[in-house]
């Protein structure tokens, strides 16, 4: 069982995808995990207070993951996200994005430690109620969990995030990245 922090989810989360993952988390982790729930993060590159809906500290890494329940689109670059009510809010930021700017706050922040450096580092993107096919250079569907494998246990997802960070690190640094030990 994973390690969440806080230990219950945060009164007044409103996502229901967040609330539905937080325990699904502590049960299909294994116990040498660490998931931090709905962090804070005053160093946003591009906003005075940016948040991270999970970040999960691994032996496989550390990720940054941006939830998104209801539905989620992207037309013409611009992201249309769909609450259970059926109310379409549009951003100019789409999941994938956001996932990647908290993934650089938290390396930021832990890598002023210099015996934390060099670890790493990637993001995820969760759509639990959709199925989202869309293609844009912003998009990475190697870092995708959405309705058509969700079913699966997440401990098999991160482990296919850092399969996926980790060759995309030696690929671009001509070597292994250093991992979390235990």
């Amino acid at each position: 069982m994973a390690h969440m922090i806080p230990d219950t989810i945060r009164e007044g989360t409103a996502s229901r995808a967040e609330k539905r993952l937080f325990n699904r988390f502590r049960s299909d982790l294994p116990d040498d995990c660490y998931v931090l729930h709905s962090l804070g993060l005053t160093n946003h590159e591009t906003k005075i207070w940016g948040e991270c809906d999970f970040v999960v500290v691994s032996t496989g890494g550390i990720f940054a993951l941006e939830i998104k329940g209801g539905g989620v689109s992207c037309e013409k670059g611009e992201w249309l996200f769909t609450n259970t009510s059926g109310k379409v809010f549009r951003k100019s930021e789409g999941p994938f994005e956001q996932a990647k700017e908290a993934m650089f706050a938290v390396r930021r922040f832990v890598e002023k430690q210099d015996e934390l450096k060099g670890f790493l580092y990637g993001y995820g993107v969760i759509m639990p109620d959709e199925t989202f096919i869309h293609e844009s250079p912003e998009i990475e569907p190697g870092v995708l969990l959405d309705r058509r494998h969700y079913h699966r246990k997440l401990d098999e997802y991160i482990r296919a995030l850092s399969e996926f960070w980790r060759e995309d690190y030696a690929r671009k640094h001509d070597r292994p990245p250093k991992l979390p030990s235990k």
